[in-house]
Protein backbone atom coordinates (compact mmCIF):
# COMPACT_ATOMS: atom_id res chain seq x y z
CA UNK A 1 0.00 0.00 0.00
CA UNK A 2 1.29 3.29 -0.75
CA UNK A 3 1.94 6.07 1.81
CA UNK A 4 1.65 9.44 2.01
CA UNK A 5 5.22 10.21 1.29
CA UNK A 6 5.42 6.87 -1.42
CA UNK A 7 2.16 7.80 -3.29
CA UNK A 8 1.93 5.17 -6.53
CA UNK A 9 1.80 7.21 -10.10
CA UNK A 10 -0.70 5.27 -12.99
CA UNK A 11 -0.82 6.71 -16.14
CA UNK A 12 -4.16 5.85 -18.33
CA UNK A 13 -4.07 5.98 -22.22
CA UNK A 14 -6.87 5.31 -23.85
CA UNK A 15 -7.77 6.24 -27.67
CA UNK A 16 -11.60 8.79 -26.63
CA UNK A 17 -14.33 8.74 -24.63
CA UNK A 18 -16.97 8.12 -26.82
CA UNK A 19 -19.38 5.62 -25.22
CA UNK A 20 -17.11 1.69 -25.57
CA UNK A 21 -17.41 -0.42 -22.63
CA UNK A 22 -13.27 -0.40 -22.43
CA UNK A 23 -13.88 3.34 -21.60
CA UNK A 24 -16.12 2.74 -18.66
CA UNK A 25 -14.30 -0.15 -17.80
CA UNK A 26 -10.89 3.03 -17.60
CA UNK A 27 -12.73 5.16 -16.33
CA UNK A 28 -14.10 2.84 -12.76
CA UNK A 29 -10.61 1.52 -12.36
CA UNK A 30 -8.84 4.84 -12.82
CA UNK A 31 -11.71 6.32 -10.07
CA UNK A 32 -10.75 3.25 -7.94
CA UNK A 33 -7.29 3.82 -8.10
CA UNK A 34 -7.40 7.49 -7.16
CA UNK A 35 -9.81 6.90 -3.74
CA UNK A 36 -7.04 4.56 -2.86
CA UNK A 37 -4.74 7.04 -2.61
CA UNK A 38 -2.87 7.16 -5.83
CA UNK A 39 -1.91 9.60 -8.23
CA UNK A 40 -3.82 9.45 -11.59
CA UNK A 41 -3.78 10.60 -14.82
CA UNK A 42 -5.50 9.84 -18.23
CA UNK A 43 -4.53 10.55 -21.41
CA UNK A 44 -7.72 10.80 -23.49
CA UNK A 45 -5.66 10.74 -27.53
CA UNK A 46 -8.80 12.06 -28.95
CA UNK A 47 -10.48 14.94 -27.97
CA UNK A 48 -13.57 14.20 -29.23
CA UNK A 49 -16.84 15.39 -26.73
CA UNK A 50 -17.24 12.39 -24.22
CA UNK A 51 -20.14 10.38 -24.07
CA UNK A 52 -19.49 9.88 -20.08
CA UNK A 53 -19.82 12.38 -17.34
CA UNK A 54 -16.64 13.39 -16.54
CA UNK A 55 -16.86 16.00 -14.12
CA UNK A 56 -17.57 13.85 -10.99
CA UNK A 57 -14.22 12.03 -11.14
CA UNK A 58 -11.23 13.79 -8.94
CA UNK A 59 -8.28 12.27 -11.13
CA UNK A 60 -6.88 14.36 -14.51
CA UNK A 61 -8.02 13.99 -17.76
CA UNK A 62 -6.13 15.63 -20.21
CA UNK A 63 -7.28 15.24 -23.61
CA UNK A 64 -4.71 15.49 -26.84
CA UNK A 65 -5.85 17.22 -30.25
CA UNK A 66 -7.28 14.68 -32.53
CA UNK A 67 -5.71 14.72 -35.78
CA UNK A 68 -7.43 14.36 -38.91
CA UNK A 69 -8.02 11.32 -40.92
CA UNK A 70 -6.02 10.31 -42.54
CA UNK A 71 -3.32 11.21 -40.93
CA UNK A 72 -4.54 10.74 -37.88
CA UNK A 73 -4.03 6.54 -38.99
CA UNK A 74 -0.19 7.45 -38.43
CA UNK A 75 -0.23 6.42 -34.57
CA UNK A 76 3.66 7.23 -34.45
CA UNK A 77 1.94 10.97 -34.46
CA UNK A 78 0.27 9.98 -31.35
CA UNK A 79 3.04 8.73 -29.86
CA UNK A 80 4.83 11.75 -30.33
CA UNK A 81 1.93 13.85 -28.96
CA UNK A 82 1.70 11.73 -26.02
CA UNK A 83 5.56 11.93 -25.42
CA UNK A 84 4.91 15.92 -26.01
CA UNK A 85 2.42 16.00 -22.97
CA UNK A 86 4.55 13.67 -20.90
CA UNK A 87 7.13 16.01 -20.99
CA UNK A 88 5.36 18.92 -19.93
CA UNK A 89 3.64 17.40 -16.88
CA UNK A 90 7.33 16.11 -15.58
CA UNK A 91 5.76 13.44 -13.38
CA UNK A 92 7.43 9.83 -13.22
CA UNK A 93 4.74 7.34 -13.40
CA UNK A 94 5.28 3.90 -11.44
CA UNK A 95 2.96 1.87 -14.51
CA UNK A 96 1.56 3.04 -17.51
CA UNK A 97 -1.39 1.23 -19.26
CA UNK A 98 -2.63 1.35 -22.78
CA UNK A 99 -6.29 0.24 -23.66
CA UNK A 100 -7.17 -0.67 -26.94
CA UNK A 101 -5.15 -0.72 -30.15
CA UNK A 102 -4.24 3.21 -31.24
CA UNK A 103 -3.01 3.33 -27.32
CA UNK A 104 -1.44 0.65 -27.44
CA UNK A 105 0.03 1.36 -30.37
CA UNK A 106 1.62 4.63 -29.46
CA UNK A 107 2.59 3.29 -26.08
CA UNK A 108 4.87 0.82 -28.18
CA UNK A 109 7.02 3.24 -29.63
CA UNK A 110 7.47 4.73 -26.61
CA UNK A 111 10.71 4.35 -24.19
CA UNK A 112 9.16 3.90 -20.50
CA UNK A 113 9.27 1.66 -18.42
CA UNK A 114 6.41 -0.65 -16.93
CA UNK A 115 4.01 -0.37 -19.79
CA UNK A 116 1.14 -2.92 -19.84
CA UNK A 117 -1.38 -3.17 -22.49
CA UNK A 118 -4.77 -4.39 -21.59
CA UNK A 119 -6.91 -6.48 -23.97
CA UNK A 120 -10.55 -6.44 -23.69
CA UNK A 121 -10.93 -8.72 -26.35
CA UNK A 122 -10.50 -12.11 -27.68
CA UNK A 123 -8.05 -11.10 -30.60
CA UNK A 124 -8.24 -14.50 -32.89
CA UNK A 125 -11.98 -14.05 -33.02
CA UNK A 126 -12.04 -9.95 -33.45
CA UNK A 127 -9.94 -10.51 -36.65
CA UNK A 128 -11.67 -13.10 -38.29
CA UNK A 129 -12.64 -12.86 -41.81
CA UNK A 130 -15.72 -14.23 -40.83
CA UNK A 131 -16.81 -10.99 -39.36
CA UNK A 132 -16.82 -9.48 -42.74
CA UNK A 133 -20.17 -10.04 -43.17
CA UNK A 134 -22.26 -6.74 -43.71
CA UNK A 135 -18.94 -4.89 -42.55
CA UNK A 136 -17.62 -2.09 -45.27
CA UNK A 137 -14.79 -2.72 -47.13
CA UNK A 138 -12.84 -0.40 -45.09
CA UNK A 139 -13.63 -2.09 -42.21
CA UNK A 140 -12.76 -5.33 -43.44
CA UNK A 141 -9.72 -3.89 -44.48
CA UNK A 142 -8.95 -2.68 -40.78
CA UNK A 143 -9.54 -6.27 -39.50
CA UNK A 144 -7.73 -8.03 -41.96
CA UNK A 145 -5.12 -5.56 -42.33
CA UNK A 146 -4.40 -3.35 -39.08
CA UNK A 147 -5.39 -5.87 -36.45
CA UNK A 148 -3.93 -9.06 -37.90
CA UNK A 149 -0.36 -7.61 -39.24
CA UNK A 150 0.02 -4.85 -36.24
CA UNK A 151 -1.12 -7.05 -33.11
CA UNK A 152 2.42 -8.97 -33.09
CA UNK A 153 3.81 -6.01 -33.71
CA UNK A 154 2.59 -4.13 -30.83
CA UNK A 155 1.95 -6.77 -28.43
CA UNK A 156 5.45 -8.67 -28.99
CA UNK A 157 7.73 -8.84 -25.76
CA UNK A 158 5.39 -6.25 -24.09
CA UNK A 159 3.61 -6.59 -20.43
CA UNK A 160 0.02 -7.86 -21.36
CA UNK A 161 -3.26 -7.85 -19.16
CA UNK A 162 -6.06 -10.01 -19.88
CA UNK A 163 -9.38 -9.16 -18.81
CA UNK A 164 -10.57 -12.93 -18.64
CA UNK A 165 -9.34 -16.68 -18.75
CA UNK A 166 -10.46 -16.94 -22.09
CA UNK A 167 -8.73 -13.54 -23.89
CA UNK A 168 -5.64 -15.10 -22.36
CA UNK A 169 -5.69 -17.91 -24.36
CA UNK A 170 -6.62 -15.96 -26.88
CA UNK A 171 -3.43 -14.10 -26.97
CA UNK A 172 -1.49 -17.52 -26.74
CA UNK A 173 -3.31 -18.94 -29.56
CA UNK A 174 -2.53 -16.01 -31.93
CA UNK A 175 1.06 -16.86 -31.36
CA UNK A 176 1.72 -13.50 -29.66
CA UNK A 177 4.98 -13.79 -27.48
CA UNK A 178 4.61 -11.68 -24.79
CA UNK A 179 6.93 -10.69 -22.17
CA UNK A 180 4.04 -11.93 -19.47
CA UNK A 181 0.23 -11.75 -19.24
CA UNK A 182 -1.45 -11.24 -16.17
CA UNK A 183 -5.50 -11.67 -16.02
CA UNK A 184 -7.17 -9.15 -14.33
CA UNK A 185 -10.61 -8.85 -14.31
CA UNK A 186 -12.58 -5.63 -14.77
CA UNK A 187 -13.84 -3.65 -12.08
CA UNK A 188 -17.05 -2.83 -11.15
CA UNK A 189 -18.11 0.17 -8.47
CA UNK A 190 -21.47 -1.48 -7.52
CA UNK A 191 -22.13 1.11 -5.30
CA UNK A 192 -22.51 3.63 -8.07
CA UNK A 193 -24.56 1.22 -10.33
CA UNK A 194 -26.99 0.75 -7.44
CA UNK A 195 -27.32 4.13 -7.03
CA UNK A 196 -27.40 5.09 -10.45
CA UNK A 197 -30.35 2.57 -11.50
CA UNK A 198 -32.30 4.45 -9.17
CA UNK A 199 -31.72 7.77 -11.33
CA UNK A 200 -34.94 8.47 -13.21
CA UNK A 201 -38.35 6.21 -13.86
CA UNK A 202 -38.56 3.98 -17.06
CA UNK A 203 -42.03 4.23 -18.07
CA UNK A 204 -41.98 1.16 -20.41
CA UNK A 205 -42.92 -1.74 -17.69
CA UNK A 206 -42.80 -4.49 -19.69
CA UNK A 207 -40.13 -5.68 -21.71
CA UNK A 208 -36.48 -7.33 -22.10
CA UNK A 209 -33.60 -5.10 -22.89
CA UNK A 210 -30.05 -5.23 -24.42
CA UNK A 211 -27.24 -2.79 -23.90
CA UNK A 212 -24.21 -2.90 -26.28
CA UNK A 213 -22.89 -0.82 -29.50
CA UNK A 214 -24.39 -1.96 -32.96
CA UNK A 215 -21.86 -4.24 -34.27
CA UNK A 216 -21.64 -7.58 -36.41
CA UNK A 217 -20.08 -8.90 -33.00
CA UNK A 218 -22.97 -7.99 -30.94
CA UNK A 219 -25.21 -9.90 -33.12
CA UNK A 220 -28.36 -7.89 -31.76
CA UNK A 221 -29.96 -9.32 -35.00
CA UNK A 222 -29.59 -12.56 -33.26
CA UNK A 223 -31.48 -11.20 -30.03
CA UNK A 224 -34.23 -10.04 -31.87
CA UNK A 225 -35.05 -13.50 -34.26
CA UNK A 226 -34.57 -15.19 -30.54
CA UNK A 227 -36.83 -12.44 -28.79
CA UNK A 228 -39.60 -13.18 -32.12
CA UNK A 229 -38.95 -16.63 -31.57
CA UNK A 230 -39.55 -16.58 -27.88
CA UNK A 231 -43.27 -15.33 -27.49
CA UNK A 232 -42.61 -13.43 -24.38
CA UNK A 233 -45.09 -10.28 -24.64
CA UNK A 234 -44.05 -6.80 -23.76
CA UNK A 235 -41.37 -5.48 -25.78
CA UNK A 236 -37.75 -5.54 -26.77
CA UNK A 237 -35.89 -2.58 -26.27
CA UNK A 238 -32.24 -1.73 -27.88
CA UNK A 239 -29.45 0.46 -25.88
CA UNK A 240 -26.42 1.73 -28.18
CA UNK A 241 -25.45 3.62 -30.95
CA UNK A 242 -27.68 2.67 -34.14
CA UNK A 243 -26.57 5.05 -36.30
CA UNK A 244 -24.59 2.83 -39.04
CA UNK A 245 -25.00 0.26 -41.44
CA UNK A 246 -25.02 -2.85 -38.94
CA UNK A 247 -28.00 -0.58 -37.30
CA UNK A 248 -30.34 -0.48 -40.66
CA UNK A 249 -29.85 -3.89 -41.34
CA UNK A 250 -31.26 -4.55 -38.02
CA UNK A 251 -34.15 -2.16 -38.11
CA UNK A 252 -35.19 -3.82 -41.52
CA UNK A 253 -35.01 -6.97 -39.69
CA UNK A 254 -37.65 -5.74 -37.62
CA UNK A 255 -39.94 -4.31 -40.48
CA UNK A 256 -39.44 -8.22 -42.04
CA UNK A 257 -40.48 -9.97 -38.66
CA UNK A 258 -43.21 -7.53 -38.66
CA UNK A 259 -42.60 -6.24 -35.13
CA UNK A 260 -41.87 -2.97 -35.29
CA UNK A 261 -44.38 -1.79 -32.50
CA UNK A 262 -42.44 -4.40 -30.19
CA UNK A 263 -38.68 -3.08 -31.10
CA UNK A 264 -37.43 0.39 -29.62
CA UNK A 265 -34.20 1.64 -30.19
CA UNK A 266 -32.97 3.75 -27.25
CA UNK A 267 -29.80 4.63 -29.05
CA UNK A 268 -26.97 5.71 -26.61
CA UNK A 269 -28.08 6.30 -22.78
CA UNK A 270 -25.33 7.55 -20.69
CA UNK A 271 -26.95 6.17 -17.60
CA UNK A 272 -28.36 2.45 -18.90
CA UNK A 273 -29.13 0.77 -15.51
CA UNK A 274 -33.07 1.95 -15.12
CA UNK A 275 -33.25 -0.37 -17.77
CA UNK A 276 -31.51 -3.10 -17.40
CA UNK A 277 -33.22 -2.93 -13.43
CA UNK A 278 -36.17 -3.05 -14.27
CA UNK A 279 -36.01 -5.19 -17.39
CA UNK A 280 -37.66 -8.70 -16.78
CA UNK A 281 -34.28 -9.79 -18.23
CA UNK A 282 -30.99 -8.81 -20.37
CA UNK A 283 -29.77 -10.37 -23.89
CA UNK A 284 -26.34 -10.86 -24.85
CA UNK A 285 -25.93 -12.38 -28.00
CA UNK A 286 -22.88 -11.42 -28.98
CA UNK A 287 -20.39 -14.06 -31.13
CA UNK A 288 -17.57 -13.08 -28.96
CA UNK A 289 -16.65 -10.76 -26.06
CA UNK A 290 -13.45 -9.75 -23.35
CA UNK A 291 -15.86 -9.80 -20.24
CA UNK A 292 -18.98 -8.67 -20.81
CA UNK A 293 -19.65 -6.13 -18.45
CA UNK A 294 -23.29 -5.73 -19.00
CA UNK A 295 -23.57 -9.26 -17.70
CA UNK A 296 -21.97 -8.48 -14.44
CA UNK A 297 -23.86 -5.35 -14.15
CA UNK A 298 -27.37 -6.65 -14.79
CA UNK A 299 -27.05 -9.92 -12.19
CA UNK A 300 -25.79 -7.57 -9.54
CA UNK A 301 -28.98 -5.28 -9.93
CA UNK A 302 -30.97 -8.58 -9.47
CA UNK A 303 -32.13 -8.48 -13.49
CA UNK A 304 -32.20 -12.76 -14.44
CA UNK A 305 -29.88 -12.66 -17.99
CA UNK A 306 -29.56 -15.25 -21.19
CA UNK A 307 -26.37 -14.87 -23.18
CA UNK A 308 -24.98 -17.09 -25.64
CA UNK A 309 -21.81 -18.93 -24.70
CA UNK A 310 -19.49 -17.12 -26.65
CA UNK A 311 -15.63 -16.93 -26.98
CA UNK A 312 -14.62 -15.61 -24.32
CA UNK A 313 -16.25 -14.30 -20.66
CA UNK A 314 -20.25 -15.54 -20.61
CA UNK A 315 -19.05 -18.83 -18.73
CA UNK A 316 -16.44 -17.12 -16.46
CA UNK A 317 -19.16 -14.63 -15.62
CA UNK A 318 -21.96 -17.00 -15.61
CA UNK A 319 -20.87 -19.90 -13.61
CA UNK A 320 -23.09 -22.76 -11.72
CA UNK A 321 -26.42 -22.13 -11.07
CA UNK A 322 -26.52 -19.25 -14.22
CA UNK A 323 -24.68 -21.87 -16.41
CA UNK A 324 -27.95 -23.15 -17.57
CA UNK A 325 -29.18 -19.70 -19.44
CA UNK A 326 -26.02 -19.64 -21.53
CA UNK A 327 -26.99 -20.71 -25.27
CA UNK A 328 -24.86 -22.02 -28.30
CA UNK A 329 -23.33 -18.73 -30.21
CA UNK A 330 -25.86 -17.56 -32.85
CA UNK A 331 -28.35 -20.26 -32.58
CA UNK A 332 -31.38 -17.91 -32.14
CA UNK A 333 -33.99 -20.79 -31.14
CA UNK A 334 -31.79 -22.22 -28.09
CA UNK A 335 -31.46 -18.32 -27.02
CA UNK A 336 -35.18 -17.98 -27.55
CA UNK A 337 -35.42 -20.76 -24.74
CA UNK A 338 -32.83 -19.43 -22.59
CA UNK A 339 -34.71 -15.93 -22.40
CA UNK A 340 -37.70 -17.60 -21.38
CA UNK A 341 -36.00 -19.51 -18.57
CA UNK A 342 -34.23 -16.28 -17.48
CA UNK A 343 -37.51 -14.31 -17.60
CA UNK A 344 -39.43 -17.71 -15.51
CA UNK A 345 -36.52 -17.70 -12.93
CA UNK A 346 -37.31 -17.06 -9.37
CA UNK A 347 -34.37 -16.04 -8.25
CA UNK A 348 -31.23 -14.61 -9.40
CA UNK A 349 -27.20 -14.99 -7.50
CA UNK A 350 -26.02 -11.21 -7.47
CA UNK A 351 -23.88 -12.43 -4.89
CA UNK A 352 -21.59 -14.11 -7.18
CA UNK A 353 -21.00 -10.75 -9.04
CA UNK A 354 -19.34 -9.45 -5.58
CA UNK A 355 -15.75 -10.95 -6.83
CA UNK A 356 -15.71 -8.52 -9.60
CA UNK A 357 -15.96 -5.87 -7.14
CA UNK A 358 -13.48 -2.62 -7.79
CA UNK A 359 -12.05 -2.86 -4.04
CA UNK A 360 -10.49 -6.74 -4.61
CA UNK A 361 -9.71 -5.61 -8.66
CA UNK A 362 -7.61 -2.42 -7.87
CA UNK A 363 -5.66 -4.58 -5.55
CA UNK A 364 -4.49 -6.44 -7.96
CA UNK A 365 -3.39 -3.94 -10.07
CA UNK A 366 -1.62 -1.98 -6.38
CA UNK A 367 -0.04 -5.21 -6.24
CA UNK A 368 1.18 -5.50 -10.02
CA UNK A 369 2.58 -2.00 -9.74
CA UNK A 370 4.22 -2.76 -6.46
CA UNK A 371 6.10 -5.76 -8.01
CA UNK A 372 7.38 -3.66 -10.80
CA UNK A 373 8.60 -0.42 -9.01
Amino acid sequence: MPTANDKLKVCFVINSLVGGGAERVVLTLADALHKEGCYVCLIVLEDTPPAYEISQYQFEIRFLKRIPRPIGFIYPLKSLQVMRFLRELDVKFDMYISNLLMSDFAMRLLNLPNKYSVIHNNLVASTSLEMSTRLTWISMLKRSLIYRLLARVVYDRQHLIAISEGVKKGIESYGIKAASITIINNPFDFDIINKSSNEYNVEEKNYIVTVGRFDRQKRQDIALSAFAKSGISGKIMFIGDHNNSYGSYVKGLAVELGMSDRVVFCGFVKNPYPFMKHAKALILSSDFEGLPTVLIEALYLGTPVASTDCDFGPREIMIEPLDCYLSETGNSSDLAAKIVAAVNSKEVESALMLRFSSGSIVQKYMRLVNDRR
